[in-house]
């Protein structure tokens, strides 16, 4: 594969704008939860959702791609909303002062975004995006393997450096950036939702 190629140019561009949402969502998370597992499962699971779903937007066609990746925003909005007002509801409940010890939460904390329901949740509301776009890969000439694979590890290392940008916010600002990070949340759950209302 011949890199600096226009089909190469045009899928990097593509894979740097669908990793716009696992950035944002990770620097949020990362000023919280950001122990190495807990970056490990966010950055893998966000970077292996956007690699699979173009595979399912080329199979499922553009239409109905198109058409699922509409109704989809508006889950994601919801489930990236409820997210950043739980971290904006933490940040304001009363508990022992974090920034004398600003370390990252512990891992077994129960409402951890990077385990369980939670962690798929959240790879399937930043992967949307990418959706749509499966069928549109074909026109890059480069098949479906390299755009995929492109895409998917863009989001992958955005969202680990997103992370650890968040960690050093939090280390610097103390509980501060938990509750900016709330608020990076509620306002991408907006921005997706008027994605969703705004004429193609």
């Amino acid at each position: 594969m011949k890199f600096f190629n226009p089909a190469f140019i045009a899928t990097l561009i593509l894979a740097l704008s669908l990793a716009a949402d696992t950035f944002s969502v990770g620097i949020a998370v990362g000023a919280k939860w950001c122990n190495p597992r807990q970056v490990f499962r966010l950055s893998f699971h966000f970077g292996f959702f956007q690699a699979l779903m173009p595979v399912i937007g080329w199979g499922l066609g553009e239409l109905t791609a198109k058409s699922l990746g509409i109704a989809a925003q508006y889950v994601a909005a919801v489930v990236v909303g409820i997210l950043g007002g739980r971290m904006l509801y933490s940040a304001f409940k009363p508990k022992p002062s974090i920034d004398e010890n600003p370390a990252c939460e512990a891992e077994t904390e129960s409402r951890d975004p990077t385990r369980g329901s939670s962690l798929i949740l959240l790879s399937l509301a930043t992967s949307t995006d990418a959706l749509g776009a499966g069928f549109s890969l074909a026109l890059l000439g480069m098949g479906l393997l390299a755009p995929c694979l492109i895409i998917g590890c863009t989001a992958m290392f955005s969202t680990m450096a997103a992370m650890i940008l968040g960690r050093r916010i939090r280390l610097a600002i103390g509980r501060r950036a938990e509750t900016g990070g709330g608020l990076v949340l509620i306002g991408l759950a907006i921005w997706i939702v008027y994605q969703g209302l705004s004429p193609i």
